[in-house]
């Protein structure tokens, strides 16, 4: 679909994560879902400051926190206390059950639960 005169043509959208340290977050994406690590930069001291990953067409990017408040100071206090759920779909139940054995030592943020049983169409 191409841009019209109100509306643009988006054609991905990836989110940016700021953490405290980029590396653990390459390292459980790659080892735990096999993403491939796509961009690294490091910053002066050698530890990265941006790094992204991606498997097929979902990417995920990484900047750590440090680096945004040297960029512009003024975002520093913005920059706590906040979390940014994902919404991550997969293909099929059995494709969950993969991945809750691939991610078994990570953190559970929120566990695993039953979807709700649908409603039935009203009748018109």
């Amino acid at each position: 679909m191409s841009a019209t005169s109100s509306t643009p043509a988006v054609q991905s959208l990836t989110p940016i994560l700021i953490v405290d340290a980029v590396e653990p977050c390459l390292a459980f994406w790659r080892d735990s879902l096999g993403f491939v690590v796509e961009n690294e930069v490091p910053g002066e001291d050698g530890a990265l400051v941006f790094a992204s990953v991606k498997k097929g067409a979902v990417e995920v990017m990484y900047q750590s926190r440090a680096s945004v408040a040297a960029a512009d100071p003024s975002q520093a206090a913005d920059l706590v206390g906040h979390s940014t759920p994902l919404f991550i779909q997969l293909a099929s139940l059995a494709d969950l059950d993969v991945a809750e054995v691939a991610l078994a030592s990570a953190p559970t943020v929120k566990a695993r639960r039953s979807p709700r049983p649908r409603r039935p169409a009203p009748e018109l």
